[in-house]
């Protein structure tokens, strides 16, 4: 059978929503929505891993991005992107077409156009002073820091998993082919 030669990167919880912080998760198992419609349109799928699980396991407490934004990790952060972005140049070098990257906007590792500040965090979910304000969370800054270096041209695209309907209508009119 004959490959598309199209790829995606999506964050590790769009295909494993049991990733997700306790009390966070927005469907059972997957973000079917998005997943449908890469499959209808022949996208291959790499399934990014998330840092936050990577880093602190199932059993972690929601934080923010001013908890995250620290050396330790970031450079956890950059580790696994860089090994994802050895890959994108990988595929690329080979002919594929690599060309968008689905983060969840509001989470602080792998918001693209919008994450979570709060002084507070790790005691619940719902601190005081959580806001979510444009801006990108640790690993996607830090995979786009990385398509910069090497100049792959990718796209960086936002979902809101609260918001499916309009997360699938904005991505349909960038991802479109």
């Amino acid at each position: 059978m004959k490959r598309s030669k199209k790829i995606v990167l999506v964050s590790h919880c769009i295909l494993n929503i049991n990733s997700k912080v306790e009390g966070l998760a927005t469907s059972k198992a997957c973000v079917r929505e998005v997943i449908d419609y890469l499959y209808d349109n022949d996208y291959g799928i790499i399934q990014l891993q998330c840092p936050e699980l990577t880093c602190m396991g199932i059993k972690r407490w929601g934080q923010s991005i001013n908890q995250y934004n620290n050396p330790f990790y970031e450079e956890h952060c950059t580790k696994l992107a860089e090994d994802v972005i050895k890959s994108v140049r990988n595929y690329v070098t080979n002919g594929y077409d690599v060309k968008y990257v689905i983060g969840i906007d509001k989470s602080p590792t792998c918001g693209v156009n919008l994450t979570c500040y709060g002084n507070a965090g790790g005691e619940n979910l719902d601190f005081d002073g959580y806001e979510i304000r444009e801006g990108q969370g640790v690993f996607m800054d830090t995979l786009m820091k990385e398509n910069e270096k090497y100049n792959l041209g990718l796209e960086f695209v936002g979902i809101d998993e609260e918001d499916p309907i309009k997360s699938m209508k904005d991505l349909k009119m960038i991802i479109s082919d």
